[in-house]
């Protein structure tokens, strides 16, 4: 070997075992093996064309064995033999010449070794489908070879019998309404209608029509392929066009992430096995797409799904979208995100790369894998593609003399390589034949990828030769072809192609192909389609239109993109899309094409409000309709609309313009005089009263079109005078009731009915208040569960049916009922006893966080306080707020905090809490929580200072309102209750046997009841009284019980607190326990 003389490979055994026994190796390990892939060694030899004998093979693969080919020490040899062993295919068996001729450098077949990624992914995985909730996020710079590490997670889910759908997003196409999401769904929708077995299909068919009802139509509009599964079986909803600002804020695309989050629960379900959803280029999706993503994430999905996402992390930073969405917490969402880094190959990497490509001795490639190192920094999609260059260029050739590849350094040295990715791929594009340069070119201007059905139009309507080509392509290994699509094989080889035409030429080129689309669009309903040609349109833009009658075209395919956008509740696309309609109006087109103008710029209007549009943006809208509007009437939905974003900043001035613009449709509210109601408005009242609310449920429905465009204001006006002017409020529901009884039931009555239960409620008739609850509920169910049913039915079941109701909400699409649902189970939650943990998991669900206010409370008695402390400058803001609601709201918080934590400004916290009024004129069940503690404190207070009467007073008016709510509604939530407050009242009035009977009662009904969290306070009171009496032991059973149930409900930093007091009072009886 050292001296360069030939080794015939009949004592290859012999070297092996010298070397074997030089470096310490098992002799098994490489004497064995080779005596095995020896015989298939020579098999394929003989089956291989110009290899003529195994000496000449072995040649080939460790070189001739003298000069710089030698090997300098037995480690070396060591090395090659375990290649030999490890990889036979490669490094034992000969090249197969012939192959190698006709198809060149085998790029396709070579891995780079990613094993660590790969496992780290295939572990988030198991654990995933084992239970744990997970997902995997793979990034790294553009090139890094990213989606080939997933590719062989995908090999590797398939062979385990799972399913794997992909969806990539488009940079080009970001205006079309989730076309990764559709892209996956549609594969699954393709899978299913394969299948042989159409029980199966069937089954999941009737699961989808069975929980979502005519919802699916809208699945349709995502998922088109879904309805040939399906079929067209249900009636379709109203368009989202046509429904009011309160129904679109949100509505449909809510209720989109509901339905698809169902569509993937079920396919999971029914599935036997995995189902993994891929979606690749994540730094370029629309924030619906990801909206929706959040909720499937978010969902209770089944043990069978998972996701991973591939992104650029240099394009996808904490500030984006999906990071935002997903809290840059796991914590925020409950889904834990294993994080994959791909990076660039080191320089050992590409060494065992270039060796497996050419199937050499790395240490006979090491000098070319130098060079090429030094040019692509170990970019994998740079590497590839400048090894293809030197194939091309003849640097890098077949050698048949020697059956191995070749190179010439001291050429690759001097020849000019191109410096970086995007130069190489220009380079190699331009060298190809001018006819799949064109198609290259075409299909770059549609994006990453293209429907077979929009470049065969093209083709037909331009002329053009563009199939055979970019087959051409596919063969270079620039495309690749699936059943419907041409796809490049990676987004820098689209931008290189893009880059090589002119900017003007793109303007003329987009605007052909759109128009060569949108007629075929429009005449087959096609959504796809039409999407991708207003794209294109849109791409051009106005500068490269020619004829003047193309500009009013261009508009109105504006329009009809932006309304099939907001049917599919892609509220950004559709507001982009609108936005470009406008540019292509020209000047004048008010007055020559009126309703066209109205229309666009009303849709922008509501599309902008659900797609985050400020204040000043709709401004500049809502200004071009109000100038120019033929009628008041004609801008009325635009001032609708208007008034809502207003009532999100100034609501004093948006209830003014709301009143004002009521008052021009001709009604009048009546403005409330103090201390008593109107007469118009008792009047109301008692008209509602007088009729049976059964009869309601087969009311007549009201048709009168400006009075049901004077209820959608009255409605929207409501939810803005809730919190800063409760008596207009309480004017506008009874106002609302009026038109309702005269004109007819319309979309906002079921609110109105429970609002006017709450009113009654408010005025003591808990049982008329509670049937007029009821009635809205059952006009609508969305509504959900009343506050008047948490006074008349078990609280604990009355507030999780709000959860439930939240899905039925949800399932509508209704996101103001949804938070509010939401809001009120987090509130309610905390005063009937529900586990803190569970609460804290419930306010995030769905991405809704907690109102601060709670949240704060539920954070500091849970001991978590530094999480509390980060929440100051939001309680702050509520602080500085006018709004005496949230000043209350407030203020109670912190007196109950210091109730409950004996922080010892009690005194202080109580006065500020009597000394705020608030006008009430609807009961909700936060009512009696405050009634209760207020009540509590204010007997604490009286005990402990002289005496003063005021407190006692103030806690016996608030032990009366406990005793009509416990008679008049249910006992299971204000017995308890009750009774501890009647024993605080004995205990101050020094009955002292009275006191201790209704600890006592307290504790053993907040235990029937399971109230844990007023069980645990009764203890601690009765603890205390007992202890103020000189009854030591009993007070420490009542305390430890108190401490037990604290931490029973989580409430870990109260259970702490009081530990401390126990050990200061009790140490000696502490410390002999």
């Amino acid at each position: 070997l050292f001296t360069g003389g030939e080794v015939p490979p009949e004592n290859l055994r012999a070297i092996a075992m010298c070397t074997n026994a030089f470096v310490s190796l098992s002799t098994l390990t490489l004497v064995d093996k080779l005596d095995e892939h020896q015989t298939s060694s020579n098999d394929n030899n003989k089956r291989h064309q110009g290899s003529s004998s195994s000496d000449e093979h072995m040649d080939s693969v460790y070189g001739d064995l003298s000069g710089n080919e030698s090997y300098i020490n037995m480690i070396q040899v060591a090395s090659d033999l375990q290649l030999m062993i490890d990889k036979p295919s490669k490094f034992l068996q000969g090249l197969d010449m012939e192959k190698l001729s006709v198809s060149g450098l085998p790029i396709v077949e070579v891995e780079i070794p990613r094993e660590e990624e790969l496992e780290a992914i295939k572990s988030c995985y198991n654990r995933c489908i084992a239970g744990t909730c997970e997902i995997a996020m793979v990034s790294g710079k553009s090139g890094t070879g990213k989606s080939r590490v997933v590719y062989r997670l995908a090999k590797f889910v398939v062979s385990q019998g799972g399913l794997v759908l992909t969806g990539k997003f488009d940079q080009m196409q970001q205006s079309k309404p989730f076309s990764a999401l559709t892209s996956a769904f549609d594969q699954y929708c393709d899978l299913l209608l394969g299948v042989k077995d159409d029980e199966s299909v069937k089954k999941i068919a009737n699961s989808l029509t069975a929980l979502l009802g005519q919802d699916t139509d809208i699945l349709f509009k995502v998922i088109p392929k879904l309805e040939l599964i399906m079929g067209k079986t249900v009636k379709p909803r109203e368009c989202v066009v046509n429904q009011d600002l309160g129904q679109i804020n949100g509505n449909a695309l809510l209720r989109l992430q509901y339905l698809i989050s169902q569509f993937v629960d079920i396919i999971s379900t029914h599935s036997v096995v995995s189902l993994v959803l891929w979606l690749d280029d994540l730094q370029w999706a629309d924030e619906a797409s990801l909206t929706i993503l959040q909720r499937m994430l978010m969902s209770n999905l089944s043990r069978k799904f998972f996701f991973i996402g591939c992104c650029r992390d240099d394009e996808m930073r904490n500030s984006h979208a999906f990071w935002k969405m997903m809290g840059n917490d796991e914590a925020d969402v409950g889904v834990h995100v294993t994080q994959v880094k791909v990076n660039c190959m080191t320089k050992n990497t590409l060494n065992v790369v270039v060796s497996d490509l050419l199937c050499l001795s790395p240490r006979l490639v090491q000098s070319l894998s130098d060079i090429v190192y030094s040019r692509t920094k170990g970019n994998a999609l740079f590497f590839f593609q400048l090894m293809l260059t030197l194939y091309r260029d003849n640097l890098l050739y077949l050698d048949l003399s020697h059956q191995r590849w070749k190179w010439d350094e001291d050429k690759i040295v001097t020849a000019k390589l191109p410096e970086n990715i995007a130069i190489c791929l220009t380079d190699s594009i331009i060298k190809l034949p001018i006819e799949v340069q064109m198609a290259l070119n075409t299909l770059s201007l549609l994006g990453a990828s293209a429907k077979l059905s929009h470049l065969k139009l093209i083709e037909s309507h331009l002329r053009l030769n563009i199939l055979g080509p970019l087959k051409e392509a596919a063969t270079e290994g620039l495309v690749t072809i699936s059943n419907d699509s041409f796809h490049f094989c990676h987004d820098r080889i689209q931008e290189a192609s893009l880059s090589l035409i002119g900017e003007i030429d793109r303007c003329h080129h987009h605007l052909a192909y759109g128009k060569c689309i949108v007629k075929k669009a429009i005449e087959t309903n096609n959504n796809d389609m039409l999407f991708t040609a207003v794209d294109q349109i849109n791409l051009a833009g106005p500068a490269a239109i020619t004829y003047d009658r193309d500009y009013l075209d261009m508009a109105h395919h504006n329009l009809e993109a932006g309304k099939r956008a907001m049917n599919m509740a892609e509220f950004a696309s559709a507001l982009s899309f609108f936005r470009q309609g406008i540019s292509f109006l020209r000047d004048g087109h008010w007055q020559a094409h009126y309703a066209l103008s109205l229309e666009i710029f009303e849709l922008a209007c509501k599309s902008g409000v659900p797609s985050g549009m400020d204040l000043q943006q709709l401004s500049i809208l809502s200004e071009q309709v109000l100038k120019n509007a033929r009628s008041f009437k004609d801008t009325l939905e635009t001032q609708l609309v208007f008034m809502a974003v207003l009532g999100n900043v100034r609501p004093s001035e948006a209830l003014e313009l709301g009143l004002s613009i009521v008052s021009r449709l001709g009604e009048e509210i009546p403005k409330p005089s103090k201390g008593a109601l109107d007469p118009r408005q008792i009047q109301a009242e008692i008209e509602v009263r007088g009729v049976p609310e059964e009869y309601f449920l087969h009311y007549k429905m009201m048709t009168d079109s400006k009075m049901l465009m004077v209820m959608r204001f009255l409605s929207r006006i409501q939810v803005i005078a809730y919190n800063i002017k409760p008596s207009t409020n309480l004017s506008l529901i009874l106002k609302m009731l009026q038109i309702t009884v005269s004109h007819g039931l319309s979309p906002a009555a079921p609110a109105t009915f429970a609002y006017f239960g709450s009113y009654l409620a408010k005025l003591g008739d808990l049982s008329a208040g509670y049937r007029y609850a009821l009635l809205g509920k059952a006009l609508l169910d969305k509504l959900g569960v009343s506050e008047i049913q948490m006074y008349c039915q078990p609280a604990q079941a009355s507030n999780q049916v709000r959860v439930q109701s939240e899905l039925s909400v949800t399932s509508h699409g209704d996101i103001y009922y949804a938070c509010l649902l939401r809001m009120q189970y987090c509130n309610d939650a905390v005063w009937v006893g529900t586990n803190l943990s569970l609460v804290s998991e419930q306010g995030h669900k769905m991405g809704l966080a907690f109102n601060p206010i709670v949240h704060h409370v539920v954070l500091t008695i849970s001991g978590k306080e530094n999480e509390a402390m980060a929440l100051e400058s939001m309680l702050a803001n509520i602080r500085d707020n006018p709004v005496p609601i949230l000043k209350r709201s407030l203020s109670f918080q912190k007196l109950y905090l210091s109730y409950l934590m004996n922080y010892g400004d009690l005194i202080e916290r109580c006065e500020a809490y009597f000394a705020i009024e608030v006008e009430e004129y609807f009961l909700i069940f936060g009512s009696s929580a405050r009634a209760f503690i207020a009540g509590l404190a204010a007997f604490k207070i009286y005990r402990n200072t002289v005496g003063d009467s005021l407190w006692k007073s103030r806690g016996f008016e608030r032990m009366k309102e406990l005793k009509l709510w416990a008679e008049q509604g249910s006992s299971w939530n204000f017995e308890h209750k009750l009774h501890l407050m009647e024993a605080e009242y004995f205990h101050c009035c020094g009955n002292l046997e009275q006191a201790a009977e209704s600890y006592k009662k307290a504790i053993t009904s907040a235990r029937a009841r399971n109230f844990i969290n007023d069980e645990a306070l009764a203890c601690e009171l009765a603890g205390k009284f007992y202890l103020d009496r000189g009854y030591i032991s009993l007070s420490l059973d009542y305390l430890r019980l108190a401490h037990e149930k604290y931490s029973e409900w989580k409430a870990d930093g109260k259970a702490n607190q009081l530990f401390g007091f126990i050990n200061s009072k009790f140490a000696h009886k502490v410390r002999a326990c």
